[in-house]
This record gives C-alpha cells, structure tokens and sequence, in this order.
C-alpha cells in the first residue's frame, strides 16, 4: 500500500493557492485518460514547497522523484521532505499535513541523487531528490525499470527542451509529470510542455499578501567604457552610441554586464 493516501493529509494550514492546485492536480488525473504531463502555475514565492510535500498524497503514486534546477535546492527540498533527520522542521510538521502520530508512524523516506546512491537504495525510498544533470546516464540509476518511478515533479520545468530532462520523460513513460512554475514559457520563448491545470494570477498573490508588488525602473548610465581585450583599448560610448549599436548581439552583452550598468542599478537599489 502507498505511503501516500489522500485520507492521510490535511490542507487546512495551507493558502488557497496550495490547496486549490492539489485539488485540481486530482481532479485531473482523476480522469480517464488525463494527459500525463501537466503544469501547475503559480508566482514565485507563494510556497512551492509545502505544495511539493502535498502533491503525491493527490496523485495515485508509490515513488516520487523530485527534479529541481540546482544543487543547493536539492539540499533545501531535502530537508523540508525528510521527517527522520529534520523530525521538527519538516513541511509536514510545519504546514501541519500530517498528525505528529501520522509522521512518527510515516514510512517517507528521502534520498538525495548522489553518486553513492545504487538502484536499491532508490528501491528503498518514497521520494527521490535531485537536478536535472543527474540524469545524464539514466540506467546507471534505474537499468530497464521504467516503472520505478511513477511521479516526477519539476521545479521550474523551463529546462525541459535539454536532453537530459525528454530522455528522462521519455524513459518513464507511465509516470505523471507536473511542473511547478511562474511563467509557462522557456528561455527561448517556446511554451513549457505540459497541459496548464491551474493558474494562480500574479495580482491574486499581492492582493493575498503572499508576495510584494514589483515596480519597475529604467536605469541607465550616462556613458559606457568598454574595454576590448584584442586591440588591448577602451572606448567610451554615449547613451545614443549604445542604442544605435544595440542590435549587435557581442554589443549588447557588454553593455549588460558593464561595471557603469552594474553600477547604475546598484545606485538605483540603494
């Protein structure tokens, strides 16, 4: 029987925008024939770990991996999951998602990718950690199991298109996948795969209080120096050179990481 129940867990302690897209994740995949592939839309910093620790008691699942963009966020999601090492200060405890009984008695165990780590060990474990690179050589973790997994959460899918993560959703080709992110749309302005079951507006969170209002300043400096390593010179451009010249791709970058533009914004932080 799966650790994961959803007569296990409580929502009440968490903000609508958590609760309402466990909801609407099972109602989803509650549906014959729901696609397996979904995004869950919400703004940056409206709590997405409490909403990662819900997720799986809403989603009919044995084990869980859990894709976030870097090293240190499979550190943190690590501890906001793991109720044997941080008993007190897991997002169970904290959002109160499950009884102190409940977690006590839980059989949710949580294991980080590392190269220690051998297919047994993944065997023994509810919820797998670990960022996209991982998975470079994908049967050195699961062999030919490809039911190993059966729900994959990814945060901040905008990484998708790289091989890594379709050579990885291709070869768990039963498990759910859902995608946690602010904006559905990758660097390269293409769409996030996945089918948007949820949407929480930006303007809900700052009316909410969840996140503060953005305003938006123009910052610009009076003048440029550039410095070209090759002809060993530095020139110094005006605001009107820069704009004229803006098109130029090896331009524009070094206006954008120039120390007068560093400057400029540090001044208008400060």
């Amino acid at each position: 029987m799966s650790v994961f129940t959803e007569t296990n867990v409580n929502l009440t302690k968490l903000r609508d925008c958590q609760s309402e897209a466990c909801v609407a994740t099972h109602d989803h995949y509650a549906k014959d024939g729901a696609e397996r592939q979904t995004l869950l839309q919400l703004p940056t910093g409206t709590g997405k770990s409490a909403l990662i620790a819900a997720l799986p008691f809403y989603v009919p699942c044995e084990r869980v991996l859990v894709l976030v963009p870097n090293l240190g966020l499979v550190t943190q999601m690590k501890e906001d999951l793991d109720v044997v090492d941080h008993p007190a200060a897991n997002a169970y405890k904290k959002y109160c998602l499950l009884t102190d009984e409940q977690i006590a008695f839980s059989d949710i165990f949580v294991l980080p990718l590392t190269q220690k780590v051998n297919r047994t060990d993944i065997q023994n474990h509810q919820i797998i950690v670990a960022n996209y690179h991982k998975f470079q050589d994908i049967a050195k973790w699961f062999g030919t199991s490809k039911d190993l997994i059966d729900l994959i959460i990814i945060d901040e899918p905008h990484h998708q298109a790289a091989n890594t993560y379709q050579e990885l959703i291709k070869f768990s080709d039963q498990a759910k996948i859902i995608g946690l992110t602010a904006t559905p749309f990758r660097s390269d302005g293409k769409p996030v795969d996945g089918k948007n079951i949820y949407t929480y507006h930006f303007r809900q969170a700052v009316e909410k209080g969840y996140i503060r209002n953005i305003r938006m300043n123009n910052v610009s400096p009076r003048a440029v120096t550039l410095a070209f390593t090759e002809a060993g010179s530095t020139e110094v451009y005006t605001m009107d050179q820069v704009a004229a010249m803006s098109e130029k791709a090896w331009f524009a970058r070094g206006i954008a990481l120039s120390q007068d533009c560093c400057n400029s914004i540090a001044d208008m932080a400060v």
